[in-house]
């Protein structure tokens, strides 16, 4: 069975022994327990695709309360409580999860989250290391005015390259943004699956 996952990220991330990789899925020695690919947000949590997960496994995860688990069929229809989980599972990580609200299907959702945990990523991995400080506490309801003017030419380089935005409005949030990055994306594979 197919299966996603929100899951906390390990490891330091120093050195191959102990590289960053989501919890759960490795033992004592950092080896893989069921194969899995994963899009990491920022240093604490990730999304996971295990293709190959069992049963037994599965319930295992389910169990820890730091794990929240995607139905196996994402082409099906989600509800009003269904999204109030996942906005909540959102919030707790530090993500955006307003935009949860517009979307129909577990696919969707779990497309969404990718493409944000992608587009983070981007932000988080450029130098200096103060992008991740920033990421770390930043408030997504936050207006682009607002940012740092540092912020604001970073993340205008980055609406001209991903988004092809020439302007940023200044009262648009952070959210709002992420999510424009977001859809200009094009389709989400993970593990050759299209999300």
């Amino acid at each position: 069975m197919i299966r996603f996952y929100i899951v906390p990220m390990v490891g330091s991330g120093a050195n191959r022994a102990d590289a960053r990789r989501p919890k759960y899925f490795t033992d004592a020695e950092a080896k893989p327990v069921t194969r899995y690919q994963m899009r990491g947000f920022g240093l604490g949590w990730c999304l996971v695709r295990a293709p190959e997960i069992t049963q037994i496994q599965h319930d295992q995860l389910t169990a820890q309360s730091d794990v929240y688990a995607f139905p196996e069929d994402l082409s099906q229809g989600i509800g009003q409580a269904a999204k109030d989980a996942v906005k909540a599972k959102l919030n707790a990580v530090g993500a955006p999860y307003n935009w949860v609200d517009s979307v129909s299907t577990w696919r969707g959702i779990v497309r969404g989250i990718a493409k944000l945990f992608v587009i983070v990523s981007m932000i988080r991995n450029r130098k200096p290391n103060r992008w991740r400080t920033f990421l770390d506490s930043v408030d997504w309801s936050a207006e682009f005015q607002s940012l740092p003017q540092a912020a604001q030419n970073r993340l205008n380089q980055i609406a001209q390259a991903v988004a092809d935005v020439e302007e940023i409005p200044p009262t648009m949030t952070l959210e709002g943004l992420l999510i424009r990055f977001a859809q200009r994306l094009p389709n989400m594979y993970m593990g050759g699956e299209d999300l």
